[in-house]
């Protein structure tokens, strides 16, 4: 069997501009932004941005979709949670997760909580994408 030469960076990549075509053009778009653009509008995820979900957006609603989304979401959710929290200036996770408005009294209540701020902060992160485009 002869080996595979490893390739060093991505100008080297033979058909570069036919793979990032297939992949999108985004190599690290993250899982809750690939739902979110699939399936909200624009005017939906400015909604997100700007009100939250606590006015009821489709999708967000009862406790069985928040607590899938969170499930299926969990490893990135926490990510995210440790980036904001070291961004923020907290000491830990729990403690920027303590900053959350509300009580969390079960783990549905805490699963839902932490899906609600990984979407709103995707959403928002969307939306400021989005206009940046024009932007420039």
């Amino acid at each position: 069997m002869s080996e595979i030469a490893p390739i060093g960076t991505m100008q080297e990549i033979p058909n570069r501009p036919r793979l990032i075509a297939l992949i999108g053009g985004n190599l690290t778009m993250s899982n809750i932004k690939k739902y979110l653009k699939e399936n909200y509008e624009q005017s939906e995820l400015q909604e997100i941005a700007e009100g939250g979900l606590e006015g009821g957006i489709s999708g967000f609603i009862y406790y069985s979709e928040t607590c899938s989304f969170y499930d299926e979401n969990e490893e990135e959710i926490w990510d995210l949670l440790e980036e904001d929290a070291d961004q923020f200036g907290y000491k830990d996770i729990s403690t920027f997760i303590g900053s959350f408005k509300g009580e969390i009294q079960s783990l549905t209540q805490y699963k839902n909580i932490l899906t609600w701020y990984a979407v709103e902060r995707q959403a928002r992160q969307l939306v400021e994408e989005f206009w940046g485009e024009f932007a420039a």
